[in-house]
């Protein structure tokens, strides 16, 4: 009896889901609009992943499922949020980093659709920020494709308040990641940079802590990336790295190896005039801190629910960097560079055979 009862509930439910997202379209969006904390409530449960590798392979799942729901209601400000920071959150965590790799490889066939992906879900992310920040006032959005930054901040200062901060930076993110992933390949999006700063400005003053700091980590990702030639600064971007550990209390990972990547390169070799004595001790400093400060984020085991999946995927770049380390810096004197285990009898890449030649 329970048996049937249980099958009789079961087909309840089927029947019931069947009949709300094949009735009107008003049924389906009361459908949709209900499953907006359900999903929230799944993302939040993606982001405690233990395993980088579950999370890549179920994230586009996600999304597929994501964008079906929204199509019953395109103006949900819940589900175009979770679409803004899910799109962006994958390709900036994984996809990003899978199309470098293969673009230091020399694998350009394979790299080329990893990067149309990776620029499709930050387009994705942006339009879903934008429609958000539409649906509340479209004003926002001629001053913001043709006019100053100041005028940016000013618009957003008269139309937006501290509810907005999550679409503002999420456009803000997503738009800058863009920007620069390609900038190599085509500098003209550069000109759009001053429009990104006033977005994220403008988040980083209502609310610093959004996101685990996202502003700061984009602030420093923005002045560490870039060289001094073109607005880099990184004194400022490490300030910014400073108060993302103030904001986590240390326990996000990610900005140890960005750290690692982008600061410590910049100041391996001093500036000004100085003896070689220095100059030496200097590279032999940072080079030290590279790998000392990589090892252990690679042996961390501290476990924080909220960083869990960041913390994963930052112990996995952690390694990959250690690893690299003649790419990063230079190596002093008599310093040798770590071999990964199981790599010293190794003559060539396998995956190399099949290749085809990509020039």
């Amino acid at each position: 009896m329970d048996r049937f009862m249980k099958l009789r509930q079961c087909a309840l439910i089927f029947s019931t889901t069947i009949v709300l997202f094949s009735s009107g379209c008003s049924i389906q969006k009361m459908a949709a609009d209900g499953m907006a904390p359900v999903l929230t409530q799944t993302k939040d449960s993606f982001n405690q992943s233990k395993s980088p590798m579950a999370a890549r392979e179920a994230a586009p799942g996600l999304l597929v499922t994501l964008d079906g729901i929204l199509a019953a209601s395109p103006d949900n400000e819940e589900l175009l949020l979770l679409k803004a920071e899910l799109s962006a959150s994958f390709a900036f965590g994984f996809l990003q980093e899978e199309y470098l790799t293969l673009k230091r490889a020399d694998k350009l066939r394979k790299a080329k659709p990893v990067l149309e992906w990776t620029n499709e879900l930050f387009g994705n992310s942006r339009a879903a920020a934008r429609r958000v920040l539409k649906n509340k006032d479209s004003s926002l959005f001629p001053v913001l494709d043709k006019g100053s930054p100041e005028e940016i901040k000013a618009r957003l200062n008269k139309i937006c308040d501290i509810e907005d901060v999550p679409a503002v930076c999420w456009l803000g993110f997503s738009w800058g990641a863009y920007i620069n992933l390609n900038r190599e390949d085509n500098s003209s999006v550069m000109k759009d940079i001053p429009r990104v700063k006033a977005l994220m400005g403008w988040v980083l003053e209502n609310d610093e802590t959004y996101f685990n700091g996202g502003a700061h980590l984009f602030f420093a990702l923005l002045n560490l990336s870039l060289g001094k030639s073109i607005g880099g600064r990184p004194d400022v971007g490490l300030t910014h790295l400073r108060s993302v550990d103030q904001i986590t209390d240390g326990k996000m990972l990610m900005s140890k190896v960005i750290y690692c990547e982008y600061y410590l390169p910049q100041v391996q070799t001093p500036q000004g005039k100085v003896s070689p004595e220095e100059r030496s001790r200097q590279a032999k400093k940072v080079w030290d801190e590279y790998l000392t400060t990589l090892k252990a984020i690679m042996d961390s085991t501290d476990d924080y629910p909220q960083f869990r999946l960041q913390n994963a995927v930052a112990k996995l770049k952690a390694e990959e960097l250690y690893y690299r380390a003649e790419d990063v810096l230079f190596p002093p004197p008599g310093a040798e560079a770590p071999v990964r285990p199981g790599d010293e009898d190794e003559d060539y890449d396998e995956d190399d055979e099949d290749e085809e030649d990509d020039e």
